[in-house]
């Protein structure tokens, strides 16, 4: 089967993040080196819908969502929807959380422009794809032109 994804610098990130999505010592320790100094999580999403976070309430959230859905078998499966230039990409994420259910989200993640932190992710309703493609377009178009 050959990988028909799209492929850039975010989306590589966006994998290596997910390949260690679970792994209590990255949450505790290796996350932060990931995200740039001025992160930035915005939730777009309709009914959950939180306020922004830096990166030191998206990582304590983040790791309490870890700490719960881990007691339940929690897995996820990533998709990556399209990417722009080196530093933009979008996914969909199925997070399966064994009793508790499924939940499934869009988002789109900027890299800084040296390729190596995240700056923003942001955050969409599975069935608000056309919006986080617009937002993808918009980033890229405003910050990179």
């Amino acid at each position: 089967m050959i990988d028909q994804e799209p492929r850039n610098a975010a989306s590589e990130l966006i994998r290596l993040t997910f390949e260690r999505f679970q792994d209590r010592d990255f949450w505790e320790h290796e996350i932060r080196n990931i995200l740039a100094p001025n992160f930035v999580r915005r939730d777009r999403r309709k009914l959950i819908g939180m306020p922004d976070a830096n990166a030191d309430e998206w990582i304590a959230a983040q790791f309490e969502y870890e700490r719960v859905a881990g007691r339940f078998g929690s897995w996820h499966d990533l998709e990556i929807v399209a990417v722009r230039g080196d530093r933009y990409a979008a996914a969909r994420v199925l997070n399966r959380l064994g009793d508790l259910g499924e939940n499934e989200l869009v988002f789109v993640e900027q890299l800084d422009a040296d390729l190596e932190r995240v700056e923003l992710i942001s955050l969409f309703d599975p069935d608000d794809i056309d919006e986080a493609i617009a937002e993808l377009d918009r980033l890229h178009t405003e910050i990179d032109d």
